[in-house]
């Protein structure tokens, strides 16, 4: 499914509350769906464990991180 579709079509899946869409680093469409503001807090649950991996895999990539094992005050 194509990002333009599944933002036009956010609107009828009951589960979606927000989409924000974000190209080269900009915002390029943001709107909220089933009574989803800008203010709602979300439980996010187990969703942060993929995305703090593909971080943490970008930092090793960038220089940023030595290693996996390396503390977060370092």
């Amino acid at each position: 499914m194509l990002v333009a579709e599944l933002y036009y079509n956010a609107a009828e899946l009951e589960t979606i509350y927000s989409l924000l869409v974000i190209k080269n680093g900009y915002l390029i469409a943001e709107d909220y769906f089933n009574e989803g503001s800008v203010d709602q807090k979300d439980r996010l649950q187990s969703v942060t464990k993929s995305y703090t991996s593909a971080l943490v895999g970008i930092a090793l990539e960038q220089g940023y991180l030595s290693s996996v094992d390396q503390k977060m005050l370092d």
